[in-house]
């Protein structure tokens, strides 16, 4: 993804183009797709329980809603579940028609974009026939609830290594 003031960024899906963010000359986004876009399952990427890449868009995207088990720098029970989060993820965006709906980070003014707002990840909401797979994960016990601010998470007391 291309970060420079003003611009819309955008990719195609099938066709349709899918716009990213329009990035206010601080870096805020202005305007995000009103609507969630199909994806191709083949064109997405499960990095963890929580993150994903799509083919053609940069940077990754933090899905929001919920946190899973961290894959590394996790105790061993934590990185057992994160695998499994992972692969329970790659699962599900198999099983039926894939949409994605980019939202506003939780971030401290001025920062969405860059490393100091959410590790420089996009922020979005990712759907499988119709459902959050926030929801399913969290059904399954593969993730808890996190629900932020407008600037801001939470801080998380996470279940896996206690």
């Amino acid at each position: 993804m291309v970060n420079l003031p003003g611009l819309i960024v955008a990719a195609l899906f099938g066709g349709s183009a899918f716009m990213i963010a329009a990035l206010a000359p601080s870096g805020h986004p202005r305007a995000y797709a009103a609507e969630a876009q199909a994806v191709d399952p083949a064109n997405l990427l499960v990095m963890d329980g929580d993150t994903i890449r799509v083919k053609g868009i940069k940077p990754s995207i933090r899905l929001t809603g919920y946190t899973s088990p961290a894959t590394k720098a996790a105790c061993p029970n934590e990185r057992t579940l994160g695998a499994k989060a992972k692969e329970r993820l790659y699962d599900l965006v198999q099983t039926g028609p894939v949409t994605l709906r980019l939202v506003p980070c939780a971030c401290p003014a001025g920062t969405e974009g860059s490393g100091l707002c959410n590790y420089g990840r996009s922020c979005g909401i990712l759907t499988v026939n119709g459902v959050d797979v926030g929801k399913t994960l969290i059904y399954e016990n593969l993730a808890i609830p996190l629900v932020c601010g407008p600037t801001s998470c939470p801080a998380v007391s996470t279940p896996w290594c206690k």
